[in-house]
């Protein structure tokens, strides 16, 4: 079977698809829009047909799937347009960045059961995260008590696009960056959030009057289980661009992913590494395959919408500093499992 993909835009982690595309020979770039001073290349490449306007990429009966990957401020309104238009869509991070974007894509999910909405949460592919989520889930650590999630990167000026910067174009670190600790610690836990408080802060770069570069998040969740999360972009080159770390705390012990990448399961007597780790998994691939067949990807609609829901309440609450209450999603259509 071939899958047909419409490539909308060329940003932030792209080379997903080109990926799945590249190496899994039923999956196929058809038509790519927004490709900028790429096109040419793509062109060539792979032998599609490139579009300056999206729309006209939409037209077409001949696609499957339609990939995302805007600009964050651009992402909402390419995503409700491809849900209108009756495309399952798996999208780059974050896939709205407004209340009201995310209520039309649930409104058009409800009207439209088959649909499917994904988003490039790709830890929930890393055989790191899913062993924590093993450990989590088969009580080995007793019942959930507390989460703590540290995502953290270089600053790269000169290096990432000047949007990457612009609170404006980018939405800010909270929907550009905590999101994958927001989605990834509601998929460990099995919880959901019930409020959030936090701060945002530009700190050394006093010119850039659009720009946060670290913040702290504290969420209450099912059960009273609390999860404070931290982002910044003051990692020392020489720790290495990034600097991203995981804690599930429990009743009986306690799983972590340290800065290098391993994984710890600590119980009271003894302190083991997990190494038989789980498979990676494909998230973009995986989307594709599932969606196209109408089963619940990796990252399911609901939990797609529902970390969305949870990410955008933490976004207002480190840029006001005032306590929000985060919405349960309305059950989206079930899909078959």
């Amino acid at each position: 079977m071939s899958y047909r993909i419409g490539l909308i835009g060329l940003e932030q982690h792209v080379e997903r698809v080109f990926a799945a595309v590249d190496n899994d020979p039923e999956i196929t770039l058809s038509a790519v829009a927004n490709a900028g001073e790429q096109a040419a290349d793509l062109s060539e490449k792979y032998q599609v047909e490139i579009y300056d306007d999206y729309h006209a990429l939409l037209a077409r009966d001949d696609l499957d799937v339609i990939a995302s990957f805007q600009l964050p401020v651009n992402q909402g309104e390419t995503v409700i347009a491809a849900l209108d238009a009756g495309f399952p869509v798996l999208s780059e991070k974050p896939m709205v960045t407004s209340q009201n974007e995310l209520d039309r894509v649930i409104a058009i999910l409800q009207q439209n059961p088959s649909l499917h909405i994904g988003q490039l949460f790709s830890r929930r592919g890393n055989p790191v995260y899913r062993a924590v989520r093993g450990v989590v889930q088969s009580d080995q650590i007793g019942e959930v008590a507390l989460a703590y999630a540290l995502i953290a990167a270089t600053e790269r000026r000169g290096v990432r696009p000047e949007w990457f910067f612009d609170r404006r174009l980018s939405a800010g670190p909270v929907l550009d960056l905590l999101i994958h600790d927001i989605d990834i610690v509601r998929w460990i836990t099995g919880r959901e959030y019930h409020s959030v408080i936090g701060t945002e802060a530009n700190i050394g770069r006093p010119d850039d009057a659009h720009y946060h570069n670290v913040g702290q998040v504290l969420f209450r969740m099912e059960g009273g289980v609390s999860a404070v999360m931290e982002h910044h972009r003051l990692v020392p080159p020489s720790l290495g661009r990034m600097d991203n770390r995981l804690k599930i705390l429990g009743t009986e012990g306690q799983a972590e992913i340290t800065h290098d990448g391993r994984v710890w399961l600590y119980r009271w007597d003894d302190a083991t590494e997990l190494t038989d780790l789980p498979e990676q998994q494909d998230v973009f691939a995986n989307f594709v395959r599932t969606a196209c067949a109408g089963h619940d990807p990796i990252v399911s609609t609901q939990d797609a919408v529902q970390s969305m829901q949870a990410t955008l309440c933490a976004t207002e609450a480190g840029f006001s500093g005032d306590l929000q209450h985060v919405p349960p999603v309305p059950a989206l259509p079930e899909r078959t499992t």
